[in-house]
Formats: structure tokens, C-alpha cells, sequence
């Protein structure tokens, strides 16, 4: 994609209404009312410490930004990301596919290991976040709701956009200290 079509490739609303029975099932632009506000550069998530990712689908990422006092990934506060997300966004980032993919580049790797915990509902991944939430230097995000099955390159940018913010001040976290951290948990 020419660099011209990028930079104008997102869409900014604003939120006017939403309509949804619960926030936790609020994971979809039709459940929106909203005005187009301009077309801005993708680029515009890395930047703003507000904006989060929402959702994933085929066709394009939504991210929302949020007031500066809100902090949506916060799971002392909100242990619901995605229901933070649905009642306290005033704007939304419309992303399509192909400029996520290309943010996600311009992201690079994280410099530390990343994970991604998929969890069924009642599994008890409430209680492990807000447990982890409290590891010093630990970064969680509780509850991410998508709308499609995953590619690889789909994960892949994923975990590249979760892990743009202040991730030189986190541990670089081996796979057996998770392993010690969620067996100290059972017992």
C-alpha cells in the first residue's frame, strides 16, 4: 500500500450511542452508532497511550480510544477489558487488514516474550489476571474479544500491536518462570 494510502487508510469516529444487552457482547461496529470524524493514519494507535485494541476481524481492527483518566487495561478497575472498553469509549479507530498489518511492521517484535492466553468462559482467567495484574513490571489485559478465528500473521500482530507501550521496563519472562507462577497459583 503506497504510503499516501496509509497515512488516510484509518477512520476516527465518535461514539453517539451504543446498542448491546451486556458489555461483554459489545464486540462488533454494529453495535455503534457513530460519525465518521476524519481519515487519519493507522499510525495514530502507537502514538495515543489511549487508544486499545478492541477488535480483529477479516476485514479490519477497531481500536477505541478512551479518556485520559481511564485506564481500560487496568484489572483492579475494569476486570473486563472488552466491557471497559464498550462503556467507556468516546471514539473508535477503524483499521483496515492490510494497514493493521503494516502498523504491525512498523511495530516490530516485542523486546521481550510475549504471550497470548486464550481461555474458555468459568475457567477461572479473571482470577489468574487480576493475580497477574499484581506481578511488579506485568502487563495483562483481561478478557479480549475478537471476532474471527485467527492466521498466524493474525496472532502474530496481535501480540506485536498489545505490546507497543513501555515494554523495555518489563521482565523478560521465561517460559518455566510462568510455568513456577501458575503452579504457585494451584497450590
Amino acid at each position: 500500500m503506497a504510503a499516501s494510502v496509509y497515512n488516510k487508510s484509518a477512520q476516527l469516529v465518535t461514539i453517539k450511542a451504543r446498542g448491546h444487552q451486556h458489555p461483554l457482547l459489545l464486540c462488533s461496529l454494529w453495535n455503534y452508532i457513530y460519525k465518521h470524524e476524519k481519515f487519519v493514519s493507522p499510525d495514530i494507535v502507537i502514538n495515543d497511550p489511549q487508544a486499545t485494541l478492541v477488535i480483529v476481524t477479516p476485514t479490519y481492527a477497531v481500536f477505541c480510544i478512551t479518556p485520559p483518566e481511564v485506564n481500560v487495561i487496568n484489572v483492579s478497575k475494569h476486570p473486563f477489558t472488552v466491557a471497559a472498553q464498550a462503556t467507556l469509549a468516546k471514539q473508535l479507530i477503524i483499521v483496515p487488514t492490510q494497514s493493521f498489518h503494516q502498523l504491525a511492521d512498523k511495530v516490530g517484535d516485542p523486546k521481550v516474550k510475549v504471550g497470548l492466553v486464550l481461555m474458555t468462559a468459568r475457567c477461572g482467567s479473571t482470577l489468574l489476571t487480576q493475580m497477574m495484574h499484581r506481578v511488579p513490571k506485568e502487563r495483562c489485559s483481561a478478557d479480549l474479544f475478537c471476532s474471527h478465528i485467527f492466521s498466524d500473521r493474525d496472532l502474530q500482530d496481535i501480540n506485536r500491536i498489545l505490546s507497543k507501550a513501555s515494554l523495555d521496563k518489563l521482565y523478560d519472562i521465561t517460559s518455566e518462570d510462568l510455568e513456577k507462577f501458575y503452579k504457585g497459583c494451584i497450590e
